[in-house]
């Protein structure tokens, strides 16, 4: 019978570690010889993420039952702050093998912290993933992470609300956000209801139209702040400004506001990350099978597509940690590799994972009767091909709240260059 966990599950049973015997065989790495050991793991959102790896060490004990694992979840930023403090004292005491970072994050870690995340390229086939994630979690060409889910963004809409605007499924297909926001006016005059949600301390749309284009705060390099100069910025704030001008935004102050909008019917549209899916399929409630899938809409110029991403993530191992060859063993054996594994994944927690090939498994392929009986999981897995890799750099969250700082003085009148300007020295002073 499969044991559940709350906040740790620690299963120990005797050694035997020998090769992975499910669907792939893992990548160039011989399973480590050692006696029994618990795999120490940090994470948050236990019953999702932590739940992913419970499963993924279920299928790895098969053939590997001397390993046990204990999983602890910890908030997402005291995970951050005890890594940080810890690898500059060179401390490693109580530290985890295994940990998940957001993509947003690692940059940080593998640029401030040289030798303390393992590289895994030596023994990972990078080309198993979608360009995307390898991108995220990788730095000068080496892979670090074994990516959990891609993060891959998606519009979920209301088909009742925009048809009784006027417009059809079609019409949700490659839009434009002058042609999203064309929409999310009719359905207020036809229908009262508003288009989206907007929290103005998060302004995670803008992040999402420019990697749609595949550009970020920072240049090619990770390093060099772009914003003063970033003309996809200045046309990413002035979308957002016209969204909150034509009056079809709910302005809410964090999840548990948006979360009660979807759920009393008070919004047409949810623009989110795939990780949101699982919430989106229990929220459907009395309104299901009226909600479908689509594409997010794309900027009008600079080669921005229908695709982009929010907060994907990844697991990575402490490369002093006692048991790290393990981890490593254990990671690439079932999360990199595993088909079955991934197949299962979808099915329980609807994950949507970067490794290719994953689309045409049969829990992806099954119709969702809370999305108007679409495939959602394959029309997510379909859009992670597209999303413009990027270098998302070392202080996403920080110039974050610089910008949000400017559009809100924008918004208020003051000048775009001369407050993006402001905006980008005070990212250049950000240690």
């Amino acid at each position: 019978m499969r044991m559940r966990i709350k906040h740790i599950l620690c299963l120990i049973v005797s050694l035997a570690l020998v090769s992975c015997s499910q669907s792939a065989s893992p990548d160039q790495i011989d399973p480590p010889e050692t006696s029994a050991v618990t795999l120490n793991v940090w994470t948050w959102r236990q019953n999702y993420n932590g739940r992913a790896l419970e499963i993924a060490w279920e299928y790895y004990a098969r053939s590997n039952p001397d390993v046990g694992i204990s999983i602890v979840s910890i908030g997402r930023d005291e995970i951050l702050s005890r890594l940080s403090i810890q690898f500059t004292i060179n401390d490693y005491t109580g530290l985890p093998d295994i940990v998940l970072i957001e993509d947003y994050h690692i940059q940080e870690f593998l640029r401030k912290f040289p030798g303390e995340i393992r590289a895994l390229s030596s023994a990972i086939d990078m080309g198993r993933f979608e360009q995307c994630a390898v991108k995220a979690e990788s730095l000068d060409g080496v892979m670090y992470g074994v990516p959990l889910d891609s993060g891959a963004a998606v519009m979920f809409y209301r088909v009742d609300y925009i048809e009784s605007a006027g417009y059809s499924r079609q019409d949700m297909e490659s839009l434009t956000w002058d042609k999203y926001i064309e929409i999310g006016k009719a359905v207020k005059e036809k229908t009262g209801k508003l288009m989206l949600t907007l929290t103005p301390t998060d302004l995670w749309q803008i992040r999402l139209m420019l990697q749609s284009a595949g550009q970020w705060y920072v240049k090619e390099d990770g390093l060099t702040v772009n914003l003063s100069d970033n003309p996809v910025l200045k046309d990413a704030i002035g979308i957002y400004t016209d969204i909150v001008k034509s009056g079809i935004a709910l302005q809410v102050s964090g999840y548990d506001q948006e979360y009660g909008a979807v759920g009393e019917g008070t919004v047409a549209t949810v623009l989110t990350g795939s990780w949101r899916f699982q919430t989106m399929v229990s929220m459907a409630g009395e309104h299901e099978g009226k909600w479908a899938v689509a594409p997010i809409p794309r900027m009008n110029d600079h080669g921005s597509v229908n695709s982009s991403a929010l907060g994907g993530y990844g697991w990575y191992v402490v490369d002093k940690a006692e048991n790290a060859d393990i981890a490593t063993h254990f990671l690439l054996s079932t999360l990199a590799s595993d088909m079955e594994l991934i197949n299962e994944l979808a099915g329980e927690l609807t994950l949507v994972s970067p490794l290719k090939g994953a689309g045409d498994l049969p829990e992806y392929l099954k119709p969702y009767y809370a999305f108007s009986g679409q495939p959602a999981l394959k029309n997510l897995f379909d859009m992670i091909k597209d999303v413009p890799p990027v270098d998302y750099g070392m202080h996403t969250y920080p110039i974050d709240r610089l910008i949000e700082n400017a559009v809100q003085l924008i918004m208020q009148g003051a000048d775009m260059d001369d407050t993006l300007q402001y905006a980008q020295v005070a990212a250049e002073a950000i240690p």
